[in-house]
């Protein structure tokens, strides 16, 4: 009965940490909007606050062993050379067909509030918004949904379930359509990555890396990929290689799962 007790205890603090790293992320980015004038100045501020704040939970955090927290199976995959180009094939199947398939159903429906979003890149400095998507916004990001969320769900939740539910979250958080389709797929690889490595550097790194290629790749050679017979061919690539990272840490997931019911 106590068990049951602790359990339904630790679920309510994982909701009211995920509820309050969000609130704290929503709330900095409209205070300093409102009060800055600035969209860009808005994230930037909301990003620094979410790193810093994460950063100080993480280690207000004591280590837990066993199947609680991110598995961190380091070597399940090897971390060598087959992990790594395993990795980079992803990202860029994850850029490519994110990028076509958001700019194709933009194309079909539009979407004023990307629109918006990119009036409000344009019209700041730009080392204001380089210093945003290239440093801040993969620091913030991914120390939220990844150090944060990621980590609290996986006490609770197997890899993978845990996985679609941040990258979902990290998602909707750009508030956009074409934004939304861009970043999901690339949620569900970064929470692969953190699971693996049980790091938040080289996700931080391969989120950097996936905004500038947004930054320096044109958009004319991105329009010219942009069909339904391209997005579903580089979709159905991409699951397949997701597949391959998440195998491996599902099997050790259910091992330990196993191990833990005969402890």
């Amino acid at each position: 009965m106590s068990n049951h007790i602790n359990i339904r205890r630790a679920r309510l603090r994982t909701v009211g940490v995920l509820a309050g790293a969000l609130a704290l992320y929503v709330s900095a980015a409209l205070a300093a909007t409102l009060l800055s004038g600035s969209a860009v100045v808005g994230a930037l501020v909301s990003n620094a606050a979410a790193f810093a704040a994460g950063l100080f939970w993480l280690r207000t955090q004591p280590r837990r062993e066993g199947s609680e927290g991110p598995v961190s199976n380091r070597g399940v995959l090897g971390q060598g050379r087959g992990f790594w180009a395993l990795t980079a094939a992803s990202l860029a199947l994850c850029w490519i067909v994110g990028q076509a398939a958001s700019v194709w159903l933009y194309s079909l429906v539009g979407s004023a509030e990307f629109d918006q979003h990119a009036a409000a890149k344009s019209s700041a400095p730009i080392p204001l918004t380089l210093l945003l998507v290239l440093i801040l916004a993969p620091m913030g990001e991914e120390m939220l949904m990844r150090g944060v969320a990621y980590t609290r769900l996986r006490r609770h939740l197997p890899p993978l379930a845990a996985a679609v539910v941040t990258a979902a979250v990290f998602s909707l958080l750009h508030l956009n359509l074409v934004q939304i389709v861009a970043t999901l797929p690339l949620g569900l690889l970064l929470a692969a990555v953190y699971e693996q490595t049980g790091r938040l550097a080289p996700v931080i790194g391969l989120h950097a890396v996936f905004n500038l290629l947004s930054v320096i790749v044109p958009v004319a050679l991105v329009s010219s990929l942009s069909s339904l017979t391209f997005v579903l061919l580089g979709g159905s690539g991409l699951a397949l290689l997701l597949v391959q990272l998440y195998k491996p840490l599902s099997a050790v997931s259910r091992e330990r799962e196993v191990a833990g019911s005969h402890a």
